[in-house]
């Protein structure tokens, strides 16, 4: 029988402090840099080669963990992010469902959405099913996409000029041969720019 290890998914707070500790190590890092390009310049001013060669070994380590120390940031920055995101998309949805069912008025519901960073909030009722459709965005906002039939957009239909195509990827495939791969929001704006009509 396999074991079965369960992983833990870090919390929002116990990933704001590996970057808090990040922060830390990287200043530590680039004032290690600094020293050893001061005793760099003083081992060449004195003419040692001896030192200048220690040095510039030492340079060449410091600069690897400083690069090390500056990519885990930014990792650990990225997956704050995508971490608070994931907390306000339940939320984000549940006062899109509410305004969508007459439950709250639009007001409010922007007042909420405030404050998980939301800075536009578009409504409007669909051409095809003649529901109300609703987005938000704002820099603390991912693009929240409808229900497919997997993960993610794939699987997702896409509505150009009328016709339905399986996926985003199709439809860009059947206007734009030539196209390279490209995400469903780009493949969106394409069409769009180019005087389709996307649903």
């Amino acid at each position: 029988m396999a074991d079965e290890t369960e992983t833990k998914v870090p919390t929002v707070a116990e990933l704001e402090a590996k970057v808090a500790r990040l922060v830390t190590q990287v200043e530590t890092d680039t004032k290690a840099v600094a020293g050893v390009d001061e005793a760099v310049k003083r081992a060449m001013k004195s003419g040692a080669l001896d030192e200048v060669l220690a040095a510039t070994d030492s340079r060449t380590a410091l600069l690897a963990a400083l690069n090390k120390s500056t990519s885990q940031l930014k990792t650990a920055r990225n997956a704050v992010t995508s971490a608070n995101y994931s907390a306000n998309a339940e939320k984000i949805a549940g006062i899109h469902n509410l305004l969508r069912d007459a439950k709250t008025n639009l007001p409010d519901a922007f007042m909420q959405l405030q404050d998980m960073g939301v800075t536009k909030l578009s409504v409007e009722i669909s051409e095809e099913t003649g529901k109300l459709v609703i987005n938000s965005a704002g820099p603390n906002v991912k693009r929240t996409r409808a229900a497919g039939s997997g993960t993610g957009s794939r699987g997702q239909t896409l509505t150009v000029d009328g016709e339905e195509y399986a996926s985003a990827s199709a439809a860009c495939r059947a206007f734009f041969p030539s196209s390279g791969p490209l995400n469903r929001d780009s493949i969106i704006s394409k069409l769009t720019n180019a005087g389709h009509k996307v649903a």
